[in-house]
């Protein structure tokens, strides 16, 4: 067995060991604090870590967090733009940035988000396709296409508000949970992300950012309903959406276990406990509607509510999988690329990302908010086990409280503060080279 067999037969072995003792340490951590604890004794703590949601009068310095947010924002969307028209310079193209502005803000998936906004869905030609692709961003762009009359510019408008906005509520989400260094911290990792270029581009990463994170913190707030509307208009953004019921869930238990705890027989908590249980999880179900409603429009354009399946199947050469199988494929296409330029684009990036971010999150597990390790478990598994992930870092990207998870092992000693940092920049000129210049960062 040569270097890269070996190298093939352990990359995906460590990632899914270090994914399966996150799993079972999340499943036990999230279950314990919001349903065992009922009984209203507290030993079970002593296994317990990880800081838990305490409200803070944080909207009377929106002044301040608004100012951060912006600062952040106006600073990584500038480098973005340095190291594109630098790098033209360096590839050898004697013009500016400004002149393939166009090109560069319309490529890959972009493209088709602008072709539904235009156009809407079809059943014909190769436009059939964008079925796959869900409707609330390119439904927000062609609202805005009423006043605009430029889908570049709504596109632009919709990414750019909703990566501030969503910068805002990471800040107030992460304040709440690890405190004001994390939140600082958080917004500027978030800017300076892997997929950050993206978010200024017609994707739907900036829209469910926000959607996400906004719902994870009105549910902490204790705004059930508000939190479960914003998490139904996620799944309408992306499948992982739906995913938002995992911490809403679990703020919906703590939120009664004053009622669950109050004096009487061990029986009538527990009768109180599976009440409470039941409602909750009933109530959660509401954020599906998002998907239901995209389910009809396939159903509408295609005759089959679940055509998109099929496309994605025929056509993208995506099932579901499994993350050892998504792990043992990214390492191998990066040593032998069925095309080449896929290699330093796609492979590479991918498997650094997904080895970066399964490891962080299996490092900080027991340091956490307990429904964040549950999010982020279950987003990792959704999103890393299609049978041919080759946007793999776009969509870790997305997952808010990699942010915060982020900030907590730097705090754990000084080489893994530089190590992130280092990584962190890094990353964020690979991608934005990559994507500006050489077109093949998807």
């Amino acid at each position: 067995m040569n270097e890269s067999e070996i190298l093939i037969s352990l990359y995906p072995f460590i990632v899914a060991v270090l994914y399966l003792f996150t799993f079972v340490t999340a499943l036990f951590i999230y279950f314990c604090r919001a349903f065992m604890l009922y009984t209203g004794k507290r030993k079970l703590d002593l296994f317990l870590y990880g800081p838990i949601y305490t409200p803070n009068q944080n909207e009377k310095r929106m002044r301040n967090i608004v100012l951060h947010v912006f600062l952040a924002f106006f600073l990584s969307r500038i480098f973005i733009l340095l190291i594109g028209q630098i790098g033209f310079l360096i590839e050898g193209k004697w013009t500016h940035l400004f002149d393939y502005r166009k090109f560069i803000y319309t490529q890959w998936d972009a493209s088709h988000y602008i072709g539904i906004a235009e156009n809407g869905y079809t059943n014909v030609g190769d436009a059939r396709l964008h079925i796959v692709f869900y409707p609330l961003f390119p439904m927000l762009v062609s609202l805005l296409n009423l006043i605009t009359r430029d889908s570049l510019i709504s596109s632009a408008v919709i990414s750019n508000g909703a990566l501030i906005l969503g910068a805002v509520f990471l800040y107030l989400a992460s304040y709440d949970a690890y405190g004001e260094k994390a939140a600082k911290a958080s917004v500027w990792l978030f800017m300076f992300s892997m997929g950050a270029v993206f978010y200024s581009l017609p994707y739907t990463e900036s829209l469910f950012f926000l959607l996400t994170v906004s719902c994870v913190y009105f549910a902490r707030k204790r705004r059930f309903y508000l939190a479960l509307f914003l998490g139904a208009l996620c799944s309408l953004t992306r499948l992982p959406g739906a995913i938002t019921a995992v911490p809403v869930f679990f703020e919906m238990i703590r939120s009664r276990l004053g009622y669950i705890r109050r004096i009487g027989e061990k029986e009538t908590r527990i009768k109180r406990a599976f009440k409470v249980t039941l409602k909750s999880f009933f109530m959660c179900l509401l954020i599906l509607t998002g998907f239901l409603v995209y389910l009809l429009i396939n159903k509408i354009v295609t005759g089959d509510a679940f055509k998109f399946l099929e496309y994605q199947k025929n056509h993208w050469g995506q099932e579901a999988g499994s993350i050892f199988r998504t792990a043992e494929y990214t390492i191998r296409y990066l040593i032998d690329p069925f095309v080449e330029w896929y290699r330093l684009g796609v492979y590479l990036p991918q498997t650094v990302a997904i080895l970066l971010v399964v490891f962080i999150v299996f490092w900080v597990k027991k340091d956490v908010h307990p429904s964040d390790l549950a999010y982020s478990v279950v987003y990792l598994f959704v999103t890393l086990s299609p049978t041919m992930l080759i946007s793999g870092p776009r969509y870790l990207s997305a997952m808010y409280c990699l942010y915060p998870f982020s900030w907590a092992l730097m705090k754990k000693n000084r080489f893994f503060k530089y190590l992130i940092i280092v990584i962190w920049i890094l990353f964020f000129i690979y991608s934005s080279y990559m994507y500006m210049v050489r077109w093949t960062y998807l």
